[in-house]
C-alpha cells in the first residue's frame, strides 16, 4: 500500500473511533491529571507514536532545511576613541559630564573669603613671603587696601525691587551672611578684588610698559594665583542654552560626528546623541580586533522552551494579547512562536569610550559550512531607507532623520553621580486659568554656597512694601449707629460702594513668560521643528509700586537672570531672555542647579556645579486678575 493510502485510510479509522457511541476513543487535551498521583502523568507515554508522525507529515514538520547549528563565530570589529567636542588629546579617558555640565561658579561673598584664605596658603611658597615680617606686612596692606564686604556678581542679587530700602531689608533677612559679615569685617581681605588688581599685572603688555608690581607682590606669585581663581571660579566649559533649557554636547570619532542641542542633565548616554552624515570624523584613532565567541540561543520571558520535557513557568502569557492593541504585539507574537529558535547571540569585548561597527561575521556550523555576514540586511537594497524604517536597535538617529548610523556609541560617562542640595531651583508652570507662563523661583543662593527659601522671602518683601505704604492710601472708616426704629446703620466716610482694582498683584518670585511672535530670519533657523516655530516664550516683568514709583520685580536667580548692555550708549538696558515653547511641559518642568560629584578610573575625583531639567508634574495658579471690583472696606 502506498504511503497516501495507509495515511488516507488511517484518518479514516481514527474518525470512526471518534463516534458518539464510543466516547472512550476521543482524543483531549488535558491541563491537570484527572487522578491523584501525577507519576504516570508526568512520564508523557506516547500511546499513538502513528497518529503523532502523521500530525507531523500533515502540518509540514518534514518540509525542513538541511541546516547546521552554528558553533563558532569570528567577528572583526573596529573600534575608534570617542572624544569630546572637536577631538583633544585625552583620546576618551576624561568622562564627558564635567566637560558638559560644568558651569561657572561665580563670585560670591563665601568664595572671596575662600580665595583670600588660599592665597594666604601660597605666600610661604613665594619669595620674600617666605619670611613671617613680609607676610604680616602684605596682610594689613591687603586688609586695609581691599576689605572683605559682603558684595556678589554684576548685581546685587539679595533683592527683587531695585530700591535700596528694600535691597538693605531683604539682606536683613539673610541672617547667616549678616552674621558672617560681622565676623570678618575689619579682619579679612577681598580675594576677589585681589584677583581684579592682579589680572592686569599679568596680561601681556607692551615692551617698556610692564605694570608696577602691587603691594610688593611678585609677578610668579600674580600668575599662580590669578590661575588658580580662574579656573576655580571664572571657567566652565558648559554650554548651557536657556532657549532649549539644555547644554551643547558634541562628540567626534574616525567614523563621523555626533551632537546634541538640548541634554537636561542627568544621565548622558549612548541615545543622548544624534549622528552628524555630512560632518567627517578625524582620522588615524580607529583599530580593528577580532573577537572569537561560541554563539548561544537568545532566551527572554514568555519565549517557548526549546526542550520537550520542560515546564513553562508563564511568567509572560501570551493568551492574554487578544484583538490588535498593537502592531508590536502581533510581531513579537510572530517571532516567539515561529522564529524564536532562529536567534544567536555572544559577547564582545568592548572598551570604555570607544565607538564599535562591526565589519564582518564569520560563522561556522555543525556541518563544518562557513558563512560571512559583511554588509547589513539593508544595504543590499536599492530603496534608501529613512529611520523607522528598518529594524534596529542601539543606533544612533541622524539629526535630519534620514537614517542611522552603524555601531554602537559608547562615551565615557559616570556609572552614577552624587547630587547635593538644590543651589538655585526654579519651576517652570502653566497657569491656565491666567493663560500665562511662570517662571517660579523656589530656592535661591544666600551667598554661602547653600540655598535659602525663595517663596518665604518674596513674602517677607511683600509684607514690607505693603506695610510702606500703607499711610498713603486712604482707607474708608467705618461707623455704626441706631437709627429711630433701633437698627443698626453701617455708615462710611467714603462714597464709593466697591473699590476697581486694575490688576492683582502675584508673588515676587513669580516671574512671568509671555508669547513673542518669531521673525523671518528666526523661523528658518527652527525649520526642523514641526516645520517652523512660530512663537517662544520673552521673559516678561512685573510692576510693583513702592516709595511714590514703579518698580519691575527682578529675578534673583542666576537661570533667569541675563546680561545688560548699555544701548545706546549711558543707557542701561537688560538683554531678552527667551524659552522655547516646546520646553514648558503641561505638567510642568523644574530646572535644578547645585553640585556633583562622581568617582573615575583609578579612584579620581571630579566635582562641579551644573543644571538638570526635570518633569515636575505640577501646575500653578498665580491668581492674577485685571478689572475687578472690591469691597473698600477691605
Amino acid at each position: 500500500m502506498a504511503n497516501s493510502d495507509f495515511v488516507k485510510h488511517y484518518f479514516e479509522w481514527c474518525e470512526f473511533l471518534q463516534d458518539r457511541d464510543k466516547p472512550q476513543f476521543r482524543r483531549t487535551l488535558e491541563t491537570r491529571t484527572r487522578r491523584g498521583d501525577i507519576t504516570d502523568a508526568l512520564r508523557f507515554r506516547v500511546y499513538d507514536p502513528l497518529w503523532m508522525l502523521s500530525r507531523q507529515w500533515q502540518l509540514g514538520e518534514f518540509k525542513g532545511n538541511d541546516a547546521g547549528t552554528a558553533m563558532n563565530v569570528r567577528c572583526r570589529i573596529v573600534q575608534s576613541p570617542v572624544m569630546f567636542g572637536d577631538g583633544d588629546e585625552s583620546g576618551g579617558t576624561l568622562p564627558f559630564e564635567p566637560q558638559v555640565e560644568q558651569v561657572a561658579r561665580g563670585d560670591t561673598p563665601l568664595g572671596r573669603l575662600e580665595a583670600a584664605a588660599h592665597f594666604v596658603e601660597m605666600l610661604p611658597d613665594f619669595a620674600p613671603f617666605n619670611k613671617q615680617a613680609e607676610r604680616e606686612r602684605l596682610l594689613e596692606d591687603l586688609a586695609r587696601d581691599i576689605p572683605f564686604y559682603r558684595g556678589c556678581d554684576n548685581i546685587d542679587r539679595y533683592a527683587s525691587i531695585g530700591s535700596e530700602e528694600v535691597r538693605l531689608f531683604a539682606l536683613s533677612r539673610n541672617k547667616r551672611l549678616t552674621d558672617m559679615e560681622k565676623a570678618f569685617r575689619g579682619r579679612a581681605f577681598d580675594g576677589q578684588s585681589l584677583y581684579s588688581s592682579l589680572f592686569g599685572v599679568t596680561r601681556p603688555h607692551k615692551p617698556g610698559k610692564e605694570p608696577q608690581p602691587l603691594w610688593g607682590i611678585t609677578l610668579e606669585l600674580a600668575h599662580a594665583y590669578v590661575d588658580w581663581y580662574s579656573n576655580r571660579y571664572k571657567h566652565g566649559t558648559g554650554k548651557f542654552n536657556k532657549k532649549s533649557l539644555g547644554y551643547q554636547c558634541d562628540a567626534v570619532s574616525s567614523t563621523g560626528r555626533y551632537t546634541n542641542d538640548s541634554y537636561g542633565g542627568g544621565r548622558l548616554s549612548w541615545y543622548s546623541f544624534d549622528t552628524v552624515t555630512d560632518a567627517p570624523g578625524i582620522s588615524g584613532f580607529a583599530r580593528k580586533t577580532t573577537e572569537m565567541a561560541i554563539p548561544t540561543p537568545v532566551s527572554y520571558p514568555g519565549a517557548p522552551n526549546k526542550r520537550l520535557w520542560e515546564f513553562e513557568d508563564r511568567k509572560v502569557f501570551l493568551g492574554n494579547s487578544t484583538g490588535m492593541q498593537a502592531k508590536g504585539n502581533v510581531a513579537f507574537l510572530q517571532y516567539a512562536t515561529m522564529y524564536g529558535n532562529d536567534w544567536m547571540i555572544f559577547p564582545v569585548k568592548a572598551e570604555f569610550g570607544q565607538h564599535l561597527r562591526v565589519e564582518e561575521i564569520v560563522i561556522y556550523d555543525t556541518f563544518g559550512r562557513r558563512s560571512v555576514i559583511s554588509t547589513p540586511a539593508e544595504a543590499g537594497e536599492n530603496k534608501a531607507r529613512t529611520f523607522g524604517q528598518t529594524w534596529q536597535m542601539f543606533t544612533n538617529a541622524d539629526v535630519k532623520h534620514e537614517g542611522a548610523a552603524p555601531g554602537l556609541l559608547f562615551p565615557p560617562v559616570f556609572p552614577r553621580t552624587m547630587e547635593g542640595e538644590p543651589l538655585e531651583q526654579v519651576n517652570f508652570l502653566r497657569d491656565e486659568m491666567a493663560n500665562m507662563v511662570w517662571a517660579v523661583e523656589t530656592r535661591l543662593p544666600d551667598g554661602l554656597n547653600s540655598s535659602r527659601d525663595a517663596n518665604l522671602l518674596a513674602a517677607e518683601v511683600e509684607q514690607f512694601v505693603e506695610e510702606s505704604y500703607e499711610k498713603e492710601v486712604e482707607k474708608a472708616r467705618l461707623s455704626v449707629r441706631a437709627d429711630s426704629d433701633g437698627r443698626a446703620v453701617l455708615t462710611s466716610d467714603r462714597n464709593s460702594d466697591y473699590k476697581f482694582t486694575l490688576m492683582s498683584g502675584v508673588p515676587y518670585n513669580w516671574i512671568p513668560f509671555v508669547p513673542q511672535h518669531v521673525g523671518a530670519d528666526e523661523k528658518s533657523a527652527y525649520s526642523g521643528f514641526l516645520g517652523g516655530r512660530e512663537t517662544v516664550l520673552r521673559r516678561g516683568k512685573m510692576p510693583v509700586y513702592f516709595d511714590g514709583q514703579y518698580y519691575p520685580v527682578r529675578p534673583l536667580s542666576s537661570l533667569l537672570f541675563v546680561n545688560h548692555r548699555y544701548d545706546p550708549p549711558g543707557t542701561l538696558k537688560e538683554e531678552p531672555m527667551f524659552v522655547n515653547e516646546e520646553e514648558v511641559q503641561g505638567v510642568g518642568t523644574q530646572v535644578v542647579k547645585n553640585c556633583q560629584r562622581a568617582r573615575w578610573l583609578y579612584g579620581r575625583t571630579f566635582t562641579w556645579v551644573g543644571y538638570s531639567k526635570q518633569i515636575k508634574y505640577t501646575q500653578g495658579n498665580s491668581d492674577l486678575k485685571f478689572d475687578e471690583l472690591e469691597d473698600p472696606t477691605k
